[in-house]
């Protein structure tokens, strides 16, 4: 139940309610969990059925499991300033190869940020009026189900103005408020 509580709030919760939800945050908090805690409560039982041996094998092999992916995925935060600090330098490596133009219109991320993103990618935005100044890579952090205003994070190699103007959702713009830090901006 676990594992399935998990499964569902990183590919359910996190596009349907966002990436800093108070509800993606409690699903996801609740499948590791139970994804740790259910496979204790099962070798507890099968210890007294099967003997000690086989069941400390099993139960170290789900740990490794758990943390492995655990350490790979991160779990979910509720603030955008934890958000960008526990994942720093994956965004300073995101940041580079946009920089190197590795990074198209719209590019898939990789595994270990492919949940900071609502759609799991990162998309190149413009402004039309200063596109030397209002370029930058843009993660989607949050969408409202008809696309019709959202926010998120973006990159933007040199310091944008107040009048630089991205989209964050099909119908929505928004602009930089708040920098986070080299580079990277609170975009609403």
């Amino acid at each position: 139940m676990g594992w399935a509580a998990l499964a569902c709030s990183y590919f359910v919760a996190v596009p349907v309610f966002g990436v800093l939800s108070p509800v993606t945050w409690t699903m996801a908090y609740l499948g590791w969990l139970g994804a740790i805690l259910g496979p204790a409560y099962g070798a507890l039982r099968s210890a007294r059925i099967r003997g000690l041996t086989p069941t400390v094998m099993w139960w170290c092999l789900w740990v490794v499991l758990a943390v492995a992916i655990l350490t790979m995925l991160r779990p979910p935060v509720l603030t955008v300033d934890d958000l960008y600090q526990r994942h720093r330098a994956d965004l300073d490596q995101l940041a580079a190869e946009y920089r190197a133009e590795g990074i198209g219109e719209d590019r898939a991320l990789p595994l270990r940020l492919r949940f900071l993103a609502v759609d799991g990618q990162a998309h190149l935005r413009c402004t039309s009026r200063d596109p030397d100044r209002g370029c930058g890579v843009y993660l989607m952090l949050w969408q409202d189900w008809r696309a019709e205003a959202g926010f998120g994070i973006a990159y933007f190699p040199v310091r944008p103005n107040s009048e630089v103007r991205i989209t964050t959702a099909s119908g929505d713009s928004g602009g930089p408020t708040r920098e986070l830090g080299k580079g990277w901006w609170l975009v609403e």
